[in-house]
């Protein structure tokens, strides 16, 4: 979801824009820390 969100901004004609995926989920959803953080555990 972040990536798409991330490539709606860009396309909106933010094209250098410096956030990442998670910045974007963050922006778009308050309890995403906690998703972030529940998904890098999985990872590692």
């Amino acid at each position: 979801m972040g990536t798409l969100l991330l490539e709606i901004r860009k396309s909106m004609g933010n094209a250098s824009s410096s956030l990442d995926r998670w910045e974007m989920i963050e922006w778009f959803m308050s309890d995403a820390p906690q998703i972030k953080e529940k998904h890098e555990s999985r990872n590692q």
